[in-house]
């Protein structure tokens, strides 16, 4: 893996390019095709490669948590957020706990999640409706009244330890979350695939534009692998 930007060179520690930094700290993960699309027959595994599943894990590994909507994980069959033993070395050594926890974002409490594919420690960021309505085998965080509340989870999330995030969608949670002004970075893969340009990477427009800055840039065959900061 080579990197192009904002200096060229042979990457070889992935997760020190990628640490973030301390406080605070929300990225998105996607890979999408050359012209748009994040899946490819319903699912972005249709759009991954060996280069993109090697930052894949390394966002990961260098989290506090993994956030990612109800619809997602059902959709793409989320598992236990399991760790490469580099990610799990490099944990060790700058003192994180062995295992970041899954955060299902549900505004149903949870209901559809598949309790005998997720791990016992994931947690669901739900409304206090969503918590009252549903009985899952997952502890529930009840943040808003009748809708989820993500600035709060978030807030809750972090005084519980795991203020440095990677979502890894979907669209619209994206789009929420862009809108309540809750994005610090995209860590975004483009495929070298052509695949018709839907679904987006955004379920909705934002109101304006969001302005990015280039953090970094690797390459690896055909694939760019590239890192923004928002605002």
């Amino acid at each position: 893996m080579r990197k192009l930007a904002p200096a060229t060179g042979e990457v070889d520690d992935l997760e020190s390019l990628y640490a973030p930094p301390d406080g605070r700290h929300l990225r998105m993960g996607f890979v999408q095709s050359v012209d748009g699309a994040i899946a490819v027959s319903g699912k972005s595994k249709g759009l991954q490669s060996p280069a993109d599943l090697r930052v894949f894990r390394t966002l990961r590994s260098v989290s506090d948590a993994v956030l990612v909507g109800a619809g997602t994980a059902r959709h793409e069959g989320y598992g236990p957020v399991r760790l490469t033993p580099e990610g799990q070395a490099w944990r060790e050594r700058t003192g994180r706990p062995p295992d970041p926890p899954l955060v299902v974002v549900s505004a149903s409490g949870g209901r559809g999640l598949d309790p005998e594919r997720l791990a016992p420690s994931t947690l669901v960021l739900t409304s206090e409706a969503g918590a009252r309505a549903t009985d899952v085998p997952f502890e529930q965080i009840a943040c808003g009244i009748d809708r989820v509340d993500l600035a709060a989870g978030l807030d809750e999330l972090a005084a519980r330890g795991y203020p440095r995030l990677v979502c890894e969608g979907g669209p619209m949670l994206f789009s929420d979350l862009l809108a309540a002004g809750l994005v610090d970075e995209l860590c975004l893969t483009i495929s070298p695939l052509l695949a018709g340009g839907l679904p987006p990477l955004l379920a909705v427009p934002p109101v304006e534009p969001a302005r990015l800055r280039l953090l970094s840039l690797l390459q690896e065959d055909d694939v760019l692998l590239s890192r923004w900061a928002l605002g």
